[in-house]
């Protein structure tokens, strides 16, 4: 189960990605989605593990569960990602993201 919760400020409709509500929107999710525990899981016989604040996904899951676009997402992503806010390390089968420690501090995560 899902402990926490993200924090969002009204200082962030002053960020300079507010009024892109496609990037936004995606940002929102991840920080969402984002786990707030280490967990260990296994993809195609590999073992992975999430440290607090990141998450394993691919477009097409965040194309189903956010309903942009795979380019929109796409573009969403290196943005994020030239801003500072993510970092990813692609695999073959997915991408591993990691919301960066400034934002993530935005993330309270209780303890277990």
């Amino acid at each position: 189960m899902h402990k926490g919760w993200i924090y969002i400020s009204t200082k962030d409709k002053d960020h300079c990605l507010f009024n892109k509500p496609l990037i936004w929107h995606l940002w929102v999710y991840l920080r969402l989605k984002a786990s707030t525990e280490f967990i260990d899981f296994h993809l195609e016989n590999l073992k992975y593990s999430l440290m607090p604040g990141q998450l394993f996904t691919n477009l097409q899951q965040l194309k189903i569960s956010t309903g942009l676009s795979i380019q929109n997402i796409r573009t969403a992503l290196r943005t994020l990602e030239n801003h500072k806010m993510i970092a990813r390390q692609v695999f073959r089968n997915g991408t591993l993201i990691t919301i960066n420690r400034d934002y993530g501090e935005l993330m309270n995560v209780e303890a277990a």
